[in-house]
């Protein structure tokens, strides 16, 4: 905590809630290997992951033959994740929206769509 937030943990001043509201906010160069990442860190490693793969089709359409196929970047485990918050109901339809049958009606009823009952 010193190092990232120059925060003494033994002053007495600091509250158990700041110090836990710290730790789970550190930086990523803080963070002990193997912590989860943060949501940031896992976006720009999905960002980085697709332009890869882009990149390699871009090649392979271009006619390059050496190109390999790009491997993710290692992600660190996820996290045990917390069960879903107790919802009331289901959400309210907003205005004007329709039934799961009016909306394949809709589609049904495009030029071109051809229904099936497989």
């Amino acid at each position: 905590m010193m190092a990232a937030y120059g925060l003494d943990l033994l002053d007495p001043k600091v509250t158990p809630r700041r110090i836990w509201t710290l730790a789970h906010r550190l930086p990523p160069w803080a963070r002990l290997p193997g912590e989860p990442w943060s949501a940031e860190a896992d976006l720009m490693a999905l960002l980085v992951d697709h332009v890869a793969q882009l990149t390699w089709v871009t090649l392979r359409v271009a006619g390059a033959k050496g190109a390999t196929r790009p491997k993710p970047i290692p992600r660190p485990p996820r996290a045990a994740s917390r069960p879903p918050a107790a919802r009331p109901g289901p959400p309210e339809p907003s205005p004007g929206a329709g039934t799961w049958g009016q909306a394949i009606a809709q589609l049904a009823a495009m030029p071109g769509v051809v229904v099936s009952n497989d």
